[in-house]
């Protein structure tokens, strides 16, 4: 049995974090296929990554992003339009910071 408050690594986590670092959308994919479930400010990094390098699959992370903050954090048309604003202006450090304050909402 485990100590209590000691986590099982997610090796799907921990390649995610490797692949954000080394700027690799692909990897960084893959490595959220193996999580299963994302973590809202792991779906926004990834997203903010696939805008920085102009990825065609940046649309659809986008929309899944915008989509998944809304419905999760159960934001108004005020808060939504702003969270649809920053998704938008992504690979920008300050929108994906605001998105991150959203994503980490109620955690």
């Amino acid at each position: 049995m485990r100590p209590a408050g000691n986590r099982v690594p997610d090796p799907g986590q921990d390649r995610l974090m490797m692949a954000l670092r080394a700027r690799n959308p692909d990897r960084a994919l893959e490595a959220a296929r193996l999580m299963g479930e994302v973590p809202l400010s792991a779906a926004a990094q990834i997203t903010a990554l696939l805008a920085e390098q102009d990825d065609p699959r940046y649309d659809r992370a986008a929309s899944r992003l915008a989509g998944r903050i809304m419905l999760e954090r159960g934001l108004g048309l005020e808060d939504a339009d702003t969270v649809l604003t920053n998704v938008a202006q992504l690979p920008d450090p300050d929108a994906l910071s605001q998105l991150l304050g959203y994503c980490r909402r109620g955690d």
